[in-house]
């Protein structure tokens, strides 16, 4: 079972929003395209969102380093999803509005999004830190100004003392699950994939293989991606191993970061323990929630008595 599947199905036990970094450069692309050759007028442009403003300019940004054969930067894909976590909070405002209107005709089953849910992205510690800086404001890199900076020419300055890495720093991001798996088992989840091309059944040929009543095994068919072909599979997965340990290392520091074994074990299972970590992680949200709202409630209540002795 990949990130995907247990992304769509945290977003469809918790009411949230899947967003994916290709999906949205794809989207971007797309609309910076129909501005280069006409298909969107600039009034159209100027009465749409800001989240499609802002996906329509990062499409600009990256078709122009496309086009002159580099890579899309990382500064492009953290803004793309932040321009996707907008467009949901736009979304939700719509819908808060439409219902708060007698005279709208709003669907039952239409709720808002209670948050999201990013599968593939960040991928390496410094995706995650500009990430994290759009989102929260935090900079890790930023210089912090101590007295050790105006260290004295005449007496001999005392030590700087070690960071304190006790302290978590508050992040943007609730929870960050990093799914762990050994190479050979990535391997055989991905290359053992197959389909069906007349019925588009997709099938396993580890968890999921064809009945064996069904005739359909000379047919099947290995799924393809021309944008992420099989033979660059192993090469994917020993960059995403280099890059896991600094990526890991910077969600430790504010404490969101939880790892799921996912070796021997089926979606299902998969999901169980992910959803055991997402559902706790809720209770505490909901505990912490309350205890600030019972101290508020006390401390109002300490003040009307103060100012009632005053009188």
């Amino acid at each position: 079972s990949g990130k995907s599947e247990q992304a769509w199905r945290l977003a469809d036990r918790y009411a949230l929003k899947v967003l994916s970094a290709e999906a949205l450069l794809s989207e971007a692309i797309e609309k910076a395209a129909g501005i280069q050759y006409g298909r969107i007028t600039q009034q159209q442009f100027e009465r749409g969102t800001w989240s499609s403003k802002e996906l329509t300019r990062l499409g600009q940004k990256a078709l122009s380093k496309l086009n002159r054969g580099g890579e899309v930067d990382d500064d492009v894909y953290a803004g793309l999803v932040i321009a996707g976590i907008h467009r949901i909070k736009e979304a939700n405002d719509l819908l808060a509005e439409r219902q708060a209107d007698p005279d709208a005709s709003v669907d039952s089953q239409h709720i808002a999004s209670q948050g999201w849910v990013v599968e593939d992205f960040p991928g390496t510690a410094a995706q995650a830190a500009l990430f994290e800086k759009l989102l929260s404001g935090y900079d890790g890199a930023a210089h912090v100004a101590t007295r050790w900076d105006r260290a004295s020419e005449l007496a001999e300055p005392r030590a700087k003392p070690p960071r304190d890495t006790s302290k978590l720093v508050p992040s943007g991001i609730d929870l960050v699950l990093y799914v762990e798996a050994d190479q050979d088992a990535v391997l055989r989840r991905n290359l053992g994939r197959r389909t069906d091309p007349e019925t588009d059944t997709a099938y396993h040929l580890d968890t999921n293989r064809p009945p064996y009543d069904v005739v359909c095994k000379e047919r099947l068919l290995v799924p393809t991606n021309p944008s992420n072909p099989s033979f660059h599979l192993s090469f994917q997965v020993a960059a995403h191993d280099v890059a896991a340990d600094e990526l890991k290392q910077f969600f430790g520091q504010f404490g969101t970061l939880h790892l799921v074994n996912s070796n021997n074990l089926t979606a299902e299972g998969l999901f169980a323990a992910v959803n055991s970590i997402v559902h706790h992680q809720i209770d505490k949200r909901v505990q912490d929630e309350t205890t600030a709202a019972a101290a508020d409630a006390e401390a109002a209540e300490a003040a009307a008595a103060a100012a009632k002795d005053d009188l």
